[in-house]
């Protein structure tokens, strides 16, 4: 059966407050504005505990939510709508939260839901076999479906952030191609995959992990995940982290062109592209998500592989200062940085990200020589 006169009336406008006018003799919608990259991770309440200590509770995270910011942290003034976000949220989220979304300036789609909770995690930080992190989900995770991106701006999308497992990535990848043709949206958009972990799962299927590269633009494991695909999982060094990844070189991307970046905490972020490579310290412990998104945002404005890395690199360093999201400011005054002046007239945790990156480059001028 189709849709009710009435039914369709509601989806238009809809469309219409999102930014889409109706085509004179279709019924697929065309948008006022493309944005660059749209995440389809979570945004969770997080308690985080360190060393079986209760640090916080209900911290504003999630992958969705970090890698939204660091694709957001370098897009200054109007150029936020280049950012797309996928919200969904259950029962319970804090609507304070959705207002320091909202004050992002996002190109902003939400979806609230009275038949599931807010999804709630605890993560614990351990001294076991090395610094590790523990992540526990304490209510069934709601996650953001390529199904939601139907009838939005979002679908326009030029990329976008996948966070799951190789089953999760090919279902969301052909849902996103399916729909796009169903709208005649042209064009195949960017993929960049941060692969899952379960965290009492001890390998991951190596030939899925590699079959599934073929569908995407970068695809971003961290050095355990690295392990848990090829094994054995150990505290690695560069060397290690060199030798397994060059398993994935030329199966990244539909012609072997993609990219591999593997974040490696204290080691800094290993990367392949093509047939060159490099290894930069790089330090993004425990903000991946967030260098990811920075990084998906770079590329899409035209830097190279070096340089995404960079505002990836800035991006995981807002992430790490404190609990949560690093406060968000416009303001008149130059911020803190020792670099002037004031470039964005941004500051996140009131220093300018556009000084935090001159000053990063300048650091490793001089480590190169």
């Amino acid at each position: 059966m189709g849709l009710g006169h009435s039914r369709l009336s509601h989806i238009h406008q809809g469309l219409e407050e999102l930014g889409w006018t109706k085509l004179a003799n279709k019924e697929e919608p065309r948008p006022h504005h493309v944005p660059l990259f749209v995440s389809l991770g979570s945004y969770e309440l997080q308690a985080i505990s360190y060393m079986q200590t209760e640090i916080k509770n209900d911290i504003f995270g999630g992958g969705g939510l970090w890698a939204t910011f660091g694709a957001r942290l370098f897009s200054y003034g109007d150029k936020s709508k280049d950012v797309g976000c996928l919200f969904i949220a259950g029962t319970g989220f804090p609507p304070a939260l959705y207002a320091v979304l909202a004050s992002w300036g996002l190109t902003m789609v939400s979806r609230h839901t009275q038949d599931a909770v807010c999804t709630k995690a605890r993560i614990q930080y351990v001294l076991d076999d090395g610094f590790r992190k523990r992540y526990t989900y304490l209510t069934p995770p709601l996650q953001a479906q390529a199904s939601d991106l139907d009838f939005t701006v979002l679908l326009t999308a030029r990329s976008f952030h996948i966070l799951g497992t190789p089953q999760d990535l090919r279902q969301k990848v052909e849902t996103i191609t399916e729909l796009r043709a169903k709208h005649g949206i042209q064009g195949r958009p960017k993929i960049i995959w941060e692969p899952a972990f379960i965290a009492d799962q001890t390998t991951l299927n190596f030939e899925e992990h590699l079959a599934a590269c073929a569908l995407v633009d970068v695809f971003s494991p961290n050095f355990h995940e690295l392990g848990f695909c090829i094994g054995p999982n150990m505290q690695p060094n560069r060397l290690w982290i060199m030798d397994h990844a060059r398993h994935f070189r030329g199966m990244i991307g539909p012609l072997g062109d993609g990219v591999l970046i593997v974040r490696c905490g204290q080691f800094g972020c290993y990367w392949v592209a093509n047939a060159f490579e490099d290894f930069q310290v790089i330090d993004q412990t425990g903000a991946g998500s967030a260098f990811l998104g920075a990084y998906m945002m770079a590329t899409m404005k035209g830097e190279n592989v070096f340089d995404s890395c960079l505002y990836g690199s800035i991006a995981a360093s807002f992430a790490i200062e404190q609990f949560g999201l690093p406060k968000f400011a416009r303001q008149k005054k130059a911020p803190r940085s020792p670099y002037r002046p004031l470039v964005s007239k941004e500051a996140w945790n009131e220093d300018d990200p556009a000084n935090r990156l001159r000053m990063f480059r300048a650091i490793l001028g001089e480590e190169r020589g």
